[in-house]
């Protein structure tokens, strides 16, 4: 990360690095990752510091969600690009095709 990026938490680091791990998933799972997030303003001025703070996210996320996937392998993954946290609320009709989709299969 840019060495004056905002730092994270150390509930957020617990929360992000899995210090609880559920290893057995037993239901149909829909898992839907921003990968990378879009940090929407920050570092507009500096662009390479935006351009190695998302390449840092997308390793980041991108583990996080493969690990996701391998671990439950019947669950459905889904990346969505540049999305921001809040990514049900502004990735919206993204959420709902992908939620509709997987639902569907529950039938």
């Amino acid at each position: 990360m840019p060495a004056n990026a905002p730092q994270i938490p150390a509930v957020g680091l617990a929360l992000g690095r899995g210090r609880e791990k559920f290893t057995k998933i037993d239901v149909p799972v829909l898992a839907i990752y921003a990968d990378p997030h879009s940090f929407g303003t920050l570092y507009h001025d500096d662009p390479q510091k935006l351009d190695d703070l998302v390449e840092n996210d997308k390793e980041n996320t991108s583990a996080q969600a493969n690990a996701f996937q391998a671990g439950v392998p019947g669950a459905r993954v889904v990346r969505i690009p540049n999305a921001n946290h809040l990514i049900f609320q502004f990735n919206e009709a993204e959420v709902v095709r992908d939620m509709t989709a997987f639902i569907a299969t529950l039938r």
